[in-house]
Parts: structure tokens; C-alpha cells; sequence
């Protein structure tokens, strides 16, 4: 379970870190107006490899877990995927019903909204790992096991 632990406790720390650069810089850019297909290329030419990369490097790590850990794995990723979509229902919901149907929101709440909602559901999933990693070292010492 520490291997559990540990990706739990780096992901959240990396999404944390992720999170605090991204949110200020697309604040940043609403500031100074920044449009056009140019930051749009950019960040496709730097997150579509990023992506894949972790995304291929995640897979092969997730090789290395059991039975069991790819279980509570899958059980958090549901569960943070929840989360993620009454997250997302909560908000939407209560732009519109705050600032009604004809009113209008700033662009720039839709991309904090997005990134601040894959936080929370990082977090989520972080959270849930580390508990029933918890849950089960505990049982596992009540049990007689150690």
C-alpha cells in the first residue's frame, strides 16, 4: 500500500502545483485581453505530448500495482468522476440561476471552472485512495495480520 500512498499524496501535490500556475496565467491573459488561435496552437503542441506521456507513463506504472490496489484505483477514479460532474452541475446551475438566462458571465470563468473542477476531483481521488488505504492498514492490524 505505500506505492498507493505515494502516487496518491504526488498526484495531489502535482495537481496542486498545476492548479496554482494555471488558474493565475489564464487570469493573466483574460487581464490583457489575449486572443486567437496562436495560444490555442500553443497549448495544443504542448499539452497533447504532455498528455499522451503522462498518460503512457501512467499506464505503465499502473502495471506494477495488484489486484487489489488497481481496485480501490478504479473504485477513487469513479467516485472523483462524480464528484467532478456535480461539481460542474452545481456550478452551471448556480451562474444561471444567480445571473439568469439573459444575463452574462466573463469568459474567463469558464477555463477557472474547468481547472478548479479537475482539482477537485484530483483531490477527490487523492483523498479517497489515502482513506481506504488507511481503512484497509487498519483492518489489517485489527485482523491479527501485520
Amino acid at each position: 500500500m505505500n506505492r498507493l500512498k505515494k502516487k496518491a499524496k504526488t498526484e495531489f501535490f502535482a495537481s496542486s502545483i498545476c492548479t496554482l500556475i494555471t488558474i493565475p496565467l489564464f487570469l493573466i491573459m483574460a487581464h490583457t485581453n489575449a486572443k486567437g488561435l496562436d495560444f490555442l496552437l500553443i497549448w495544443v503542441l504542448v499539452g497533447v505530448p504532455t498528455g499522451l506521456g503522462l498518460y503512457l507513463w501512467e499506464t505503465k506504472k499502473l502495471k506494477q500495482f495488484d489486484e487489489r490496489e488497481r481496485e480501490i484505483i478504479q473504485k477513487a477514479f469513479s467516485i472523483s468522476m462524480m464528484s467532478f460532474t456535480l461539481y460542474l452541475l452545481i456550478f452551471c446551475l448556480a451562474g444561471f440561476f444567480m445571473i439568469g438566462g439573459g444575463g452574462n458571465i466573463p469568459v474567463v470563468f469558464m477555463p477557472v471552472m474547468l481547472f478548479a473542477g479537475v482539482f477537485f476531483a484530483q483531490c477527490t481521488q487523492s483523498f479517497i485512495i489515502l482513506f481506504q488505504c488507511t481503512k484497509e492498514d487498519d483492518g489489517e492490524t485489527e485482523g491479527g495480520v501485520e
